[in-house]
């Protein structure tokens, strides 16, 4: 399993995948949304976070402000254009749900 590494003002995270819900942009910052109801807030901003999380096939940038786990997501409400994760929080997307599907049948799930 692969870990990255978050530097906040005050610690250091090795965060793994499985740990990851979604992130979201916060002018030039990002919030890391994790297991747990936990979250870090980091200084990088969601494009390098993005970059950062590449090794991870199940991250995928659903809007300008949210990169999403694929893994994490329960449904897909196309009419509302919202993805329902595992903790019920209801993420905004504006790509193609065609496009999402792509990408999680796509996933290694191995």
């Amino acid at each position: 399993m692969s870990r990255i590494l978050i530097r906040t003002k005050e610690k250091t995270f090795f965060v793994g995948l499985e740990d990851v819900l979604y992130c979201k942009a916060a002018g030039a910052y990002s919030i890391i949304y994790l297991v747990g109801d936990k979250e870090i807030v980091t200084s990088i901003n969601l494009l390098k976070l993005q970059e950062r999380m590449q090794c991870w096939t199940s991250i995928f940038r659903v809007s300008q402000s949210y990169l999403v786990n694929l893994l994490a997501v329960r449904s897909i409400n196309h009419g509302k254009k919202e993805l329902e994760l595992e903790n019920s929080n209801l993420i905004p997307f504006t790509v193609s749900v065609r496009e999402i599907e792509k990408i999680f049948i796509s996933i290694d799930l191995n």
